[in-house]
């Protein structure tokens, strides 16, 4: 797959270009993360540019929604101030997504059934915790306003 070997290069760069003590590896994601706003902004353009490649590679759109969120988790951690930045050292978004490429490149059809399987379950999750956080709130609403009927 030569076609992408700038493209592993680049996620190496991100997600694990230096060994920390204990084997741990850490790219230049997770250190720019600590610059607030720039650094994020900074390694999300990069992270996009790999995306955006998969497609042009012609990965399936499944595969470029299973890569958009990774890429989505990982700013999500990255909202959490310090946490993000753990995070980046154990989750390597653009090396996950690099082997997506791979995988769909060996076996498009297996890749993208697994990328959908994926995405389904995920949307799922989300509209399942949606749901009841609604149920919840609704119900802590008529609690509360009981408490305030009985209170008078």
């Amino acid at each position: 797959m030569k076609e992408n070997t700038d493209l592993k290069k680049l996620a190496h760069l991100l997600d694990a270009k230096f060994r920390l003590p204990g084997g741990l590896r850490i790219g230049w994601d997770g250190i720019l993360g600590f610059i607030p706003g720039i650094g994020d902004l900074a390694t999300n353009i990069l992270s996009m540019y790999i995306i955006a490649r998969a497609a042009a590679l012609g990965c399936s759109p499944a595969v470029i929604l299973r890569m958009g969120g990774n890429v989505l988790l990982d700013n999500l951690f990255d909202l959490v101030p310090v946490l993000g930045n753990f995070f980046d050292i154990f989750w390597k978004s653009n090396l996950k997504n690099i082997e997506l490429i791979e995988k769909y490149r060996a076996n498009p059809t297996r890749t993208t059934i697994a990328s959908k399987t994926l995405v389904a379950l995920t949307v799922g999750a989300v509209f399942a915790v949606l749901i009841g956080s609604v149920v919840a709130i609704g119900m802590t609403a008529i609690w509360v306003f009981g408490q305030i009927k009985n209170a008078f």
